[in-house]
């Protein structure tokens, strides 16, 4: 039997997309196909006059097709799930040898339910997918800490929540998520969270009993090559993945000192993914050499489409660089020590490894494969969408921060179709901005300040998310000390032009779905605000007045500043103030309404995004 697990949108896309191959039968000629027409409706959604409302009691239907030989009687029926999805009498017709076999699906709550396929009495296989709703729920997001620095360091880390999580990094472990973040504030050993719902997340500990202890030999081989003792006990920016054959690597630096690249990235491991872990390896040392070797810090794990295994890492002056691993061990394929490249045995490009990008302002590199993206080479602004212009590309995406952490902070992109060598782009992905419309406006409590040094994530069950940290300018403790890190994730998606745009807000329990034309246009009037990000770091607030209008144009303010169109699933491209832009429609819970609505994410054509949320 071959199960496929399917998601479908119960709301203002109920979309159901279907595929499966004939099992439990020697003739192959049996459900040789089934496909799904992508049947679009509005259950959650009507409107009243000029009031948009939902309501709970809807109805969701879809399309199932599937094909067999003209002679076969093949039926389908709900083995789970009776009276909350219903199935329509089939309509068939057969051209030659085939018959096309379409049902109705009918959904009124939502839940996981399967179907079963059967050839007269034999069962032929089955097929289980999920109905999720449209838009989220009110997550009722954790409050942030609101006391002063001293407070918050006299608070048991437990009582955290999200605070104190700089650069994190994301890990699934049968169907719970952990983030493992750098060591701060009394916490120097790597803090762990776990959530199981992506959204309230628990303190679990740290990664390492003690830095000073439990990587005594990172510390040996920094100091001799630093000539002094090394001052700082925090370890910095994490990864942890998988190890082959059970447990899990955890890849790790240490730096001497702020502000210099003495540093050191070592390897751990532990049978359980909340630790201790145990010092395997040090696998980089950078020693000085500011702009002409790497910086040993932020290891980020990532594979190729042949499976081979590679860390990114690397700073500003020292650029960002990539090593090929052993995933058998962990450690470097090329088996090189800091010794050979002291003694000139290797050179620096041999020990470094691959140079990725040439930038002296970047840090916290993550590297992302992904196959058969869909990318279009039409101009669909001004030409009908053409099938025939959709290609599907492999894209490894790459992502760090740029700028000064404190202040300026940002997230910037490159893709290539290689894996270490390639990568163009720096491409601004996001950096400071609030749906507050001045600094005065207090419908939204916080602002996303200097966000970055982010991790790129896929949930077993195909959720997108950027995981990054960011600070809340509204919130400054006492004493003059830094603003603190707070743990934010947002969905991501893939424009038409092979280019990852980012959700402007907190993640709530959304899905990636078809969007349409109706959600865009009715459901909020075609109101929005709008933040357009450029290359300055000063924060930008929403403004008011874009609409997006029936005739397809785009207005702001009533007054006509460009075109618009919805194409694909979910891809929007429009004009604004002279410029192009290529983005996503998303779902998502807008804070700043506090209400469920449509986001878009747009980049422009000279690299900058543009982010619109819906107002009511």
């Amino acid at each position: 039997m071959i199960k496929k697990t399917i998601s479908c949108a119960l709301g203002a896309a109920f979309v159901l997309g279907l595929a499966l191959s004939a099992a439990g039968c020697s003739k192959p000629t049996v459900l040789e196909t089934i496909d799904s027409a992508q049947i679009v409706s509005y259950p959650a959604l009507f409107i009243d006059g000029s009031e948009t409302k939902y309501t709970d009691a809807s109805i969701g239907t879809d399309t199932l097709v599937y094909t067999c030989n003209a002679e076969d009687d093949v039926t389908v029926s709900l083995e789970s799930g009776d009276g909350a999805v219903t199935l329509s009498a089939p309509e068939s017709s057969t051209a030659g040898e085939i018959k096309t076999v379409t049902y109705t699906l009918t959904a009124k709550a939502l839940g996981e339910y399967t179907l079963g396929f059967y050839n007269g009495e034999e069962k032929d296989g089955s097929l289980t997918f999920s109905v999720r709703a449209a838009y989220p729920a009110d997550p009722e997001f954790d409050a942030f800490f609101s006391g002063t620095y001293d407070e918050m360091m006299a608070t048991d880390p437990s009582d955290w929540g999200t605070v104190n999580a700089h650069d994190p990094s994301m890990i699934e472990v049968d169907g719970v998520y952990y983030v493992f973040s750098t060591g701060n504030n009394g916490q120097p050993g790597y803090q762990i969270r776990r959530l199981e719902d992506l959204i309230h997340w628990e303190y679990v500990g740290q990664a390492f009993s003690s830095t000073t202890k439990d990587l005594k030999e990172v510390y040996s081989a920094l100091e001799s090559v630093y000539g002094k003792e090394v001052s700082n006990s925090e370890v910095w920016a994490p990864d942890v993945v998988p190890a082959q054959g059970g447990g899990f690597w955890l890849y790790g630096s240490l730096t001497a000192a702020f502000g210099n690249n003495y540093s050191a990235i070592f390897l751990a491991y532990s049978d359980t993914i909340s630790g201790k872990y145990k010092y395997q390896d040090t696998l980089v040392v950078s020693g000085g050499n500011w702009g002409s070797t790497a910086n040993a810090i932020d290891p980020q794990i990532y594979y190729d489409a042949e499976g081979r295994m590679y860390m990114a890492y690397g700073s500003f002056q020292g650029g960002l660089h990539a090593i090929e691993l052993d995933p058998q061990t962990g450690k470097r394929l090329d088996g090189l020590t800091y010794s050979d490249y002291e003694s000139k045995e290797v050179f620096s490009a041999e020990y470094y490894g691959q140079n990725l990008t040439n930038t002296t302002n970047v840090e916290g590199p993550v590297a992302e494969y992904k196959e058969n993206v869909p990318v279009y080479s039409g101009d669909i602004l001004n030409t009908a969408e053409d099938e025939a212009l959709w290609s599907r590309q492999n894209i490894y995406f790459l992502m760090g921060s740029a700028d000064s952490l404190s202040l300026s902070y940002n997230m910037r992109q490159w893709s290539s179709a290689s894996p270490v060598s390639g990568y163009t782009g720096y491409i601004k992905t996001a950096g400071s901005f609030s749906w507050k419309h001045s600094a005065s406006d207090n419908r939204i409590g916080y602002t996303f300040f200097a966000p970055g040094h982010n991790d790129i994530f896929q949930t077993s069950d195909g959720v997108a998310l950027i995981v990054y940290h960011s600070r809340l300018v509204s919130v400054i403790p006492a004493g003059g000390v830094s603003w603190p890190h707070y743990l934010f994730a947002s969905m991501y998606a893939v424009n038409s032009k092979g280019q990852i745009v980012m959700s402007p807000n907190r993640y709530a329990g959304e899905q990636l779905r078809k969007v349409t034309r109706e959600e865009l246009l009715k459901l909020s009037g075609g109101n929005y605000d709008y933040i357009t990000l450029g290359d300055g770091s000063a924060i930008v607030f929403a403004q008011e007045g874009l609409q997006l209008k029936e005739n397809g144009t785009l207005a702001v303010n009533g007054q006509t500043q460009g075109k618009w169109v919805l194409y694909g699933d979910n891809y929007v491209a429009f004009t604004i103030g002279g410029n192009e832009y290529y983005g996503v429609a998303m779902p998502a819970w807008i804070e700043a309404e506090n209400r469920a609505g449509i986001t878009i994410s747009a980049i422009s054509t000279n690299g900058h995004p543009i982010y619109l949320n819906m107002v009511f």
